[in-house]
């Protein structure tokens, strides 16, 4: 049986309150940045924004699976398995890859600082190439959220250190949050600790404060500056 989340299931109903959470932190991330685009006109704010969008709607998808699909499983686990999925199912559970994915693709080309869109397209096709070939798919999700975390991480780093900036800091901070808690549901996925699920939610939700915190604070500055 490969399972896309296992968590106890004195979690289940929480989980889908943290996934609300992160629907309207993403949602409210994309539009603060939007917002910052229309004020400046910066086009890594409007990227910005287009990947949390996207990011958004895969959590709304989540959202709507948790509700839904998740079955009890022994030893008082809740789980969500890829296998018997038909239908509906097969279709919310794409649509949350397909998005979640892609919307960290946005972010790594946005801190890749290309402007080719040929770049973006062999990302989008090299991780499709992988999903699709994957045997544990649970596995190479949590991966490529991973490994797509850290390169953002890395460029928010970099760009703190040369900048000195205070919401730089609150981004990468933000990230790196996202990135530890990504590695958290590799573990999940791999080894099926599901108390370790429950802390990568909460390290998550402190990594979407953490980056909108910084999103409030560019827009007052940009709003007393005007």
């Amino acid at each position: 049986m490969e399972v896309l989340h296992v968590m106890p299931s004195w979690f289940l109903g929480t989980n889908i309150f943290f996934e609300c959470l992160f629907f309207i932190f993403a949602a409210a991330i994309a539009i603060y940045s939007l917002r910052i685009y229309k004020i400046t006109n910066q086009r890594e704010s409007k990227i910005f924004g287009i990947a949390f969008s996207l990011i958004a709607l895969s959590r709304l998808a989540l959202v709507f699976i948790n509700s839904f699909f998740i079955t009890l499983a022994s030893g008082g686990l809740r789980v969500l398995e890829f296998e018997d999925i038909a239908g509906i199912k097969d279709v919310a559970v794409t649509a949350y890859v397909s998005l979640f994915i892609l919307g960290l693709i946005t972010l790594v080309y946005l801190s890749l600082k290309q402007k080719n869109a040929r770049s973006y397209l062999l990302l989008v096709l090299l991780s499709a190439i992988a999903l699709a070939s994957g045997i544990n798919k649970s596995l190479l999700i949590y991966s490529l959220s991973f490994i797509f975390l850290v390169l953002i991480s890395v460029n928010y780093v970099r760009e703190f250190k040369r900048t000195k900036n205070k919401n730089t800091f609150l981004v990468a901070s933000g990230f790196i949050l996202l990135a530890i808690s990504s590695l958290l549901l590799v573990i999940v996925a791999d080894y099926l600790m599901p108390r370790v699920y429950v802390a990568a939610y909460l390290l998550e939700a402190l990594g979407y404060i953490f980056i909108f915190s910084s999103l409030i604070n560019i827009l007052k500055h940009g709003k007393k500056a005007k």
